[in-house]
């Protein structure tokens, strides 16, 4: 038994247990962007913290063939820039969506005249005009989100982007045996944090590729899926007519 699984039965007939004191404002991967912050500062790569810690997809191949010179450009989760890197300079205007304030203090210390950050509280985002976007970009962001969130988003993302524009996000899907067996090996891995009257709970959200797509489509975008090699993420492309 655990120091703190032996604390909260001493507790748990005072209807009290033990929790960890942090600051109401740190966000859950805060500790992860906080050590790339500190690697950038000692002339470092940011983002070596972030791939030692959730490992090294390869989705740039699927932003750079949407970029062009003087886009406009929202990206949902920019953390340190690991996919921000690869449309900053492509972009007149950049609109970085976060909730961390960690993240947010970030890329305004930077101080660069093309970005505008949004702390987000909700999927609302009434600071960018509808109709401003060439493209919409989200990873590693969207697998945490229950539905009802990712529905808010890409209802937003269809509201500020242009006609033709395009969405990218990235999900996970649970539909075969490949993917039920990483969701179990995930969630037993999860429940090793958690006590053991507890209900476990993975820091994923998994959808089937026609539950994302059906939302798409009745929001207006048509839909396009691909299957990436990335454990069981999916990469969408969604257009606005």
């Amino acid at each position: 038994m655990s120091k703190k699984q032996l604390a909260d039965a001493l507790l748990r007939p005072f209807g009290l247990e033990l929790r960890r004191r942090t600051d109401h404002e740190e966000k859950p991967w805060d500790h992860t962007f906080r050590r790339g912050i500190r690697d950038e500062e000692k002339g470092g790569d940011p983002n070596d913290a972030v791939s030692d810690a959730w490992g090294k997809p390869e989705w740039a191949k699927y932003i750079v063939p949407h970029l062009r010179d003087n886009m406009t450009i929202c990206e949902i989760g920019p953390g340190v820039g690991r996919w921000t890197k690869h449309v900053i300079d492509k972009s007149k205007k950049l609109y970085l969506v976060d909730y961390s304030k960690v993240v947010c203090d970030y890329w305004r210390a930077k101080g660069d005249p093309r970005i505008e950050v949004i702390q987000s509280l909700n999927t609302r985002l009434p600071q960018i005009p509808e109709g401003s976007i060439d493209l919409f970009m989200s990873f590693d962001v969207f697998v945490h989100m229950d539905i009802e969130i990712v529905y808010g988003y890409l209802e937003e993302a269809f509201r500020i982007l242009k006609p033709s524009g395009i969405a990218l996000i990235d999900y996970l899907s649970l539909d075969d045996d490949v993917s039920a067996r990483w969701f179990i090996k995930d969630l037993n891995k999860q429940d090793t944090y958690g006590s053991p009257d507890e209900v476990k709970r993975s820091i994923f959200r998994v959808h089937h590729k026609e539950t994302v797509q059906v939302l798409a489509e009745a929001i207006g975008f048509s839909f396009s899926n691909v299957r990436d090699t990335w454990h069981v993420h999916n990469i969408c492309t969604l257009t606005k007519p």
